[in-house]
């Protein structure tokens, strides 16, 4: 391959042979065997590397600003552990392209790659691809600066089956008014960020349109990398994103969208579009800490896939699936105290098993179909990832209910997730797996299913009905509480699928009962579980009352009726807005 990166290159170690020979009595010599290039003294070179099977290295020298001249491609660079001075190797309008081995660095020093964006004289960007298996490297760095009045920023770019390495990727801001293209970092084919660290800078001066960017195409993948997204520095500008499209992944990355630093300033932000999967990363969408500024956010749009994925949403940052494609998105587990926004589509919690607590508010609303909204008027989109940050413009101001209506929530998976924020989305919650437990509030109509349990001092302002699962006001073991049932709760009473109502006891005082405090109407059926805890034994005598309701149908049937080494029976009384279990004796000897 034969590209502009390459040119660049050449003319550069062109440059830097007779500078070498000047400063430190070496030049650059070419092995007529190996055709590898390295700084001994007795061979003067005529050419420069220049192939797919050439190496380039590199060994001490007070030289070390290298640029191309031309389109140049190379098997490998190799910095020799002599290199202990710090090389800077620039590609300006042309290609470098590195295609076999990749870069070998045993200096001990970082080493530096620099992509430049377009001019206006002009308009060639610089770039520096990987191709075939060729890695970037450990202790390298590529820094991608952003081009000049609208010309295309400097990429650093892999293909193939190409890998970051654990190289480090500084994607640059514009910092011209009027500047369009940041610096960016593209993989695709089956390329890998490997351990690579990634950070995507956010603008710094008012109405610059977009900021670093890193973005996953094809089938490529995200792998173990540390993406950090910056957010604005100043009033009215954008924050750094990364996005990933078709059938991308995130792998098992590690991604912060940090918020805007300056009040008027967008925060970060990164979005799955196409087929792309979270599949087992980590997101963290940050608030922000000076009032004003936006927050960090992550969105799911499309037929993207949130995998085994763990989000954290803190302050104003938030996770938005709004305009995720029915029925919606499936992640591993949620947690902070962010914002959530379902528009009419359900999010489904509890993948990758983890007990989480998330304290913020799930609701309806968001962005709706598609990050990239052009013109919120005539509801026109587009895919073109050049405007996306005008399109969050307009998403931080946007009314929120414009994402739709009817979110509902579904709690998979064997961990607890507990909500203690007022969450306002307005479908129904279902609990099929572990545990959801409502400390804060939930507007919806609640199904529990038979592996799943519905815990909490909270309230759930629509209807329950345990569908064969169980219902325990309260928390942990040893901790009882009252749930609170806004509207009516109903209990199937199925051989197969009975549900059960679970009730800690743990004294006979205020606040030593669990009670479940129906407002509706009780329509009960299956059993009734009362559980000793905290060492407490009641007394032949003693009564407990642990539900109430506007009225009943219906009874319950106590699954362990006999206790204390059989000495004691539970009685069951039903008055007409409570049932009181009290304590007799088993009329055993």
């Amino acid at each position: 391959m034969n590209t502009p990166v390459a040119a660049a290159l050449r003319f550069s170690l062109i440059f830097l042979v007779s500078a070498v020979a000047y400063a430190d009595s070496a030049q650059w010599n070419l092995n007529p065997t190996s055709g590898d290039w390295n700084t001994t003294a007795n061979w003067t070179p005529t050419t420069v590397p220049n192939g797919p099977a050439d190496t380039a290295t590199f060994a001490l020298s007070n030289t070390t600003d290298v640029s191309i001249s031309e389109d140049t491609e190379v098997s490998s660079i190799t910095f020799t552990s002599a290199a202990t001075n710090a090389y800077v190797v620039t590609a300006t309008q042309f290609t470098l392209t590195i295609s076999g081995v990749g870069i070998i660095n045993n200096s001990g020093t970082t080493q530096h790659f620099v992509a430049n964006g377009g001019e206006a004289v002009n308009g060639e960007f610089g770039s520096i691809r990987f191709a075939n298996t060729a890695t970037a490297g450990s202790s390298t760095t590529f820094t991608n600066n952003h081009g000049t009045n609208g010309f295309f920023g400097g990429i650093t770019l892999f293909s193939d089956t190409s890998t970051a390495g654990s190289a480090t990727f500084i994607n640059e801001n514009g910092t011209v008014g009027g500047d369009q293209n940041p610096g960016e970092t593209d993989f695709f084919d089956n390329s890998t960020a490997g351990n690579g660290t990634f950070i995507n800078n956010g603008s710094i001066i008012s109405n610059i349109v977009n900021s670093g960017r890193t973005g996953f195409g094809d089938s490529s993948t995200a792998g173990n990398a540390t993406i950090t997204n910056n957010g604005a520095g100043a009033s009215n500008t954008y924050g750094g994103f990364t996005n990933f499209v078709q059938t991308s992944s995130a792998g098992n990355a590690t991604c912060n969208n940090n918020a805007g630093t300056v009040a008027g300033a967008f925060g970060s932000f990164m979005e799955f579009q196409g087929s792309a999967t979270a599949a087992s990363g980590t997101l963290i969408a940050h608030g922000a800490t000076i009032g004003g500024a936006g927050g960090g956010q992550i969105f799911f749009s499309a037929d993207s896939t949130g995998g085994t994925s763990r989000i954290e949403v803190f302050g104003n940052g938030s996770l938005d699936i709004s305009g995720r494609n029915a029925p919606g998105v499936t992640i591993g587990s949620i947690e902070g105290e962010g914002n959530v926004f379902l528009g009419g589509n359900n999010l489904s919690v509890g993948s990758n098993n983890f007990s989480t607590t998330f304290s913020g508010v799930i609701t309806n609303g968001g962005f709706g179909p598609l990050l990239i909204k052009i013109d919120p008027g005539t509801k026109t989109y587009s895919d073109d990832s050049n405007v996306i940050q005008d399109a969050f413009k307009v998403y931080q101001s946007a009314v929120f209910q414009d994402g739709g209506v009817g979110g509902s929530l579904t709690k998979i998976g064997r961990g607890t997730l507990v909500l203690s924020g007022d969450n306002t989305y307005t479908g129904n919650t279902t609990v099929e797996n572990g545990v959801l437990e409502v400390d804060g509030s939930i507007s919806s109509n609640t199904f529990v299913n038979r592996e799943g349990t519905l815990t909490g001092s909270g309230t759930v302002n629509g209807n329950i009905t345990n569908r064969g699962g169980r219902i325990s006001p309260g928390g942990a073991i040893g901790v009882p509480g009252v749930l609170t049932v806004g509207g009516n709760y109903t209990t199937w009473a199925s051989q197969i699928a009975a549900g059960t109502l679970s009730i800690q006891i743990g004294g006979a005082n205020l606040g030593q009962v669990s009670v479940l405090d129906v407002q509706g109407d009780a329509n009960l059926g299956g059993f009734l579980d009362p559980v000793l805890v905290n060492g407490f034994v009641p007394q032949i005598g003693q009564s407990f009352t642990f539900l109430n309701y506007a009225s009943f149908t219906g009874f319950l049937r106590i699954r362990k009726p006999i206790f204390d080494h059989g000495r004691k029976r539970w009685l069951l009384t039903y008055n007409p807005t409570s049932v009181v279990l009290t304590v007799i004796g088993s009329g055993r000897r």
